[in-house]
């Protein structure tokens, strides 16, 4: 998991810049339904949302996207996701986050 991070840090560094956007979302504020990170290249060109599970059983999170369409779980290349609506249900297991890209 570390080394595809820092491989999404060196391989698309527009989304660490300082003119990149940042949102950091709980809702409610309590771990039980899930941790959200939103990153925003400038321009929205790429954007990544982040669900994350925090605590011992599987959640289904409510996840809201920035935009519909194709979105890719980067953690696990052949799995995409069609988005129909800016929120969305997402299963993720205990103890774990996914990590979705509007690129490939």
């Amino acid at each position: 998991n570390y080394a595809k991070l820092i491989g999404l840090r060196f391989a698309h560094p527009e989304l660490f810049t300082s003119t990149a956007t940042l949102d950091w979302k709980v809702t409610p504020a309590f771990w039980d339904n899930g941790r959200f990170l939103t990153l925003s290249s400038f321009g929205n060109a790429k954007q990544v949302v982040v669900v994350g599970n925090f605590t011992n059983g599987e959640i289904t999170a409510s996840t809201t996207f920035p935009k519909t369409g194709t979105w890719y779980n980067y953690m696990n290349t052949t799995e995409t996701l069609n988005v129909t609506a800016e929120t969305m249900n997402i299963s993720v297991p205990a103890n774990s986050f996914k990590l979705f890209t509007n690129f490939e």
